[in-house]
């Protein structure tokens, strides 16, 4: 077992992986055995076996604490990407 609780080795050959992408892919190519998608949070290595759950404990576990603000019209939000969106989209109107 990982320091992320989830065993990296085939259970069918024994072979070991590093990912837990490369082990799903092992499954699918050399034993026919298609696993559904694992998220695995890059900043604690904790897995999740469903995407609104792995979504959750990013939001709750490790919350974004800068703030993006519009030096245009005072639009925050959390992502630099959003922020730029707003730009483009919202241009017209703010020259």
């Amino acid at each position: 077992m990982t320091s992320a609780g989830v065993e990296k080795n085939c259970q069918h050959c024994g072979e070991q992986y590093s990912t837990i992408d490369a082990l799903n892919e092992h499954l699918a190519d050399k034993h026919n055995v298609v696993k559904p998608p694992l998220y695995q949070c890059t900043f604690c290595g904790l897995v999740h076996k469903g995407r609104d759950e792995f979504r959750q404990h990013r939001k709750e576990a490790h919350p974004i604490s800068e703030i993006y603000v519009c030096d245009i019209c005072g639009y925050e939000c959390q992502r630099r990407w959003n922020l730029l969106r707003h730009k483009v989209i919202n241009s017209d109107g703010m020259q």
